[in-house]
């Protein structure tokens, strides 16, 4: 759900009220999603790129593709964890963005 909503505000632009309707969290809770989601999401850019680089060997920068939109392109680069990590099994790409952000 926090990555449907993230997803539906950063990169679709719905307003908060469309993202809070029932079964969705109230309005408030998407805010803060966002705010303290979008933070951590904009700086976790490099890490995930750095990452990638030093521990996927398949993997090359100027082959991914390049979204308009960051957080569509993060969450692309967070599928090629998701691909190359069998030792590791999250529940989404957005897992993988926090996993390598906190290390």
């Amino acid at each position: 759900m926090l990555e449907d909503v993230l997803y539906g505000r950063l990169v679709d632009g719905l307003p908060i009220e469309k993202l809070s309707e029932e079964p969705a969290p109230s309005p408030w809770t998407v805010r803060r999603w966002i705010h303290k989601f979008g933070a951590i999401l904009e700086n976790s850019k490099q890490s995930v790129e750095i990452f990638l680089i030093r521990n996927i060997p398949d993997y090359h920068p100027a082959t991914v593709s390049m979204s308009s939109h960051p957080f569509k392109t993060l969450l692309e680069k967070a599928s090629h964890l998701e691909a190359n990590q069998s030792h590791l099994s999250f529940f989404s790409p957005l897992s993988y963005i926090f996993y390598v952000n906190a290390m």
